[in-house]
């Protein structure tokens, strides 16, 4: 004899059980999801910065790098900032601890911070750096 406190039920499908506009409404609802997801995880994938880890001393930065971590634990080290793209970021970490820097130097004629001169980043310490074309790296 059956438990009468449970209850069978069949779960539709969209096979059998929809029909007509219903279907249709559905079958859009899940391909929409499905292409959010995918421009979710496209921006998830791309919120990601470039790590490069510096070894080279000089060092250029290419047009791809992001971050750029450096230890300086053997010495100081130098990089040379290539020919700026307007609206290039970039992130200079000095990841070491005895004491070294690492110099920056700006490309050419160009700018870093408002001079056209060198900068030192110390110990721990980092640059968050943008260049707009009449300014120069800021």
């Amino acid at each position: 004899m059956p438990d009468s406190n449970f209850t069978a039920f069949r779960v539709p499908t969209l096979k059998n059980e929809f029909e007509g506009a219903q279907r249709t409404f559905l079958v859009e609802l899940l391909r929409d999801m499905a292409e959010n997801f995918k421009k979710v995880n496209e921006l998830i994938n791309n919120s990601f910065a470039t790590v490069t880890i510096v070894t080279d001393s000089p060092y250029v930065p290419l047009e791809s790098d992001e971050d750029l971590f450096i230890n300086t634990d053997s010495g100081n080290k130098i990089v040379n900032l290539a020919a700026g793209l307007d609206g290039q970021k970039l992130r200079i970490i000095n990841a070491g601890t005895s004491g070294n820097v690492v110099t920056i130097n700006p490309d050419g004629t160009e700018n870093l911070l408002g001079e056209n001169s060198a900068y030192a980043i110390d110990d721990s310490d980092f640059l968050i750096i943008t260049f707009s074309i009449t300014e120069g790296w800021y």
